[in-house]
């Protein structure tokens, strides 16, 4: 596979970033609204194929670098025979597939941060910014606007240290759901957020249950993940707790809305950085 061109360092500077909603206002909850992005099982059926049959065709996507079908064929494979068939170790297969995905991922992911520099400049325009004591706040202007929706998204806290990224996941419903991690699929590849989940109750007649993350995104690894959704084609997020989860289908708005906001904190690192440098200088 051909190799891609490493990013120039001012691009580096620009790799840091994430951010999510407005705890300020309230709505009356509506759990049809907050089940919009329920994600139906639209998974393909391969019933009609022997599973011998079924197995060869995914030897064979992955032999014509066709990972992304293979994993999809490998999925429905692997739910009656997980370890298995034929001789041939699946979760081997899985394996091998899996970081053949990680690699396309990793070469999509370079490529989107050598486009973001165009972006850069224009990237507080896209920005809803409010004052919170002596942080400023920077969200995506189609953020949710009430803590009583749910929302998966970033948002950026600067203050006079410099901006810092969050990711926030908020889930509410009638009944605790006790999420103990967030599952997400980008493009058939599964990774994996977790965090602190805090949990509380609305007022009023009918309480709802709400349980949220609002993660600092302080380490490499969890900002290329949420760089690989934000840039992602197909993604999908489980919320999993120990005796059931929910799915939920990322809409290309809500990704749109995690790239903007990613945009808007690496311009801010790359300036907060050239700031610096200039500073260094005159001393």
């Amino acid at each position: 596979m051909k190799k891609l061109i490493t990013a120039t360092s001012l691009s580096i500077l620009m790799l840091s970033a994430l951010s999510c909603g407005d705890n300020s206002k309230k709505s009356a909850p509506s759990i049809k609204d907050n089940s919009s992005h329920v994600k139906a099982d639209n998974s393909a059926d391969y019933s009609n194929v022997a599973p011998a049959k079924l197995l060869r065709q995914i030897q064979a996507h992955y032999d014509l670098d066709e990972y992304t079908v293979a994993k999809e064929k490998l999925t429905y494979l692997i739910k009656s025979y997980p370890d298995t068939l034929n001789g041939v170790n699946i979760n081997s297969l899985k394996r091998k597939i899996d970081a053949e995905l990680k690699k396309e991922l990793d070469k999509k992911q370079e490529i989107a941060n050598l486009e973001r520099n165009t972006r850069l400049t224009s990237s507080l325009d896209k920005m809803k910014i409010t004052n919170e004591g002596k942080f400023t706040i920077y969200k995506d202007k189609t953020s949710p606007k009430f803590d009583t929706k749910e929302c998966f998204y970033a948002y950026i806290k600067k203050d006079a240290y410099g901006p810092k990224l969050f990711f926030k996941i908020r889930y509410i419903d009638t009944e605790w759901l006790n999420i103990e991690e967030f599952i997400v699929t980008i493009n058939q590849l599964d990774q994996t957020i977790s965090g602190d989940i805090t949990k509380s109750e609305t007022k009023g007649k009918k309480r709802f249950k709400v349980e949220l993350l609002d993660k600092p995104i302080t380490s490499s690894k969890d900002l290329k993940m949420i760089s690989s959704i934000a840039d992602g084609e197909n993604v999908t997020a489980l919320y999993v707790g120990p005796n059931a989860y929910k799915k939920r289908d990322i809409s290309k708005q809500q990704l749109l809305a995690i790239r903007n906001v990613l945009d808007a904190y690496a311009f801010m690192n790359a300036e907060k950085s050239i700031k610096s440098k200039i500073n260094i200088t005159k001393k």
